[in-house]
């Protein structure tokens, strides 16, 4: 099973894909396999903090740092 070229991934398709790559206790080779896409995009979806909910969450807390530094 390949990735087929001009496929669309709605957003909330990504989170869960990125989701069960980063809580599994699969390889992200394996979560790649089984939805059908490259290793490659799902390593560039982990990389974006909309879609990595780890990523998301030292985001959210960075903001809250410097909203704290501005008000300090």
């Amino acid at each position: 099973m390949t990735e087929s070229q001009g496929r669309r991934w709605s957003d909330d398709e990504k989170r869960a894909i990125c989701r069960e790559a980063v809580e599994g206790s699969d390889p992200v080779a394996h979560v790649a396999k089984r939805h059908g896409i490259r290793k490659a995009r799902l390593y560039y979806w982990l990389k974006d903090p909309r879609f990595n909910p780890a990523l998301e969450e030292r985001l959210v807390e960075q903001k809250w740092l410097g909203i704290l530094r501005q008000v300090v």
